[in-house]
């Protein structure tokens, strides 16, 4: 990976999690604080930690896939808090990605078990191709 890559990506996502901050804060639905802030936190934790972590993995094993993928997973737990916003646009865009992160996070988890038993076959295959069809 060119280390520009790497800090786009990390720019990219500091830009989209204050975003889905903005859109969980001022997105139009009345939630209360000690429900917020901690939604807020947890929500930034969990996609920043993915594209962090993603961005190092991408680095540090550039011929693996998996860095890239994390990256992807971060993004889209990010993105799929656009329907926080009380807009049909992008309530659209937020269920369209509900569950993006979810099938992504699939897909980490099958590619991992399929490196340490060494095996690739249709019933992984099936697993996330049902993970991105939810």
């Amino acid at each position: 990976m060119h280390p520009e890559c790497g800090k786009g990506a990390c720019a990219a996502g500091g830009v989209a999690g204050l975003g889905a901050a903005a859109a969980m804060i001022w997105g139009g639905y009345q939630v209360p604080v000690d429900l917020l802030v901690p939604a807020v936190v947890l929500n930034l934790a969990v996609g920043w930690s993915f594209i962090g972590v993603g961005v190092i993995a991408w680095a540090r094993r550039p011929d693996s896939r998996s860095g890239v993928l994390m990256v992807a997973v971060g993004f889209a737990w990010l993105v799929r808090i656009a329907g926080a916003v009380d807009d049909p646009a992008a309530f659209v865009v937020g269920a369209a990605t509900l569950f993006d992160d979810a099938a992504g996070a699939t897909s980490l988890l099958l590619a991992g078990a399929a490196a340490i038993f060494n095996s690739r076959g249709a019933g992984e295959a099936a697993i996330v191709a049902s993970a991105y069809c939810q």
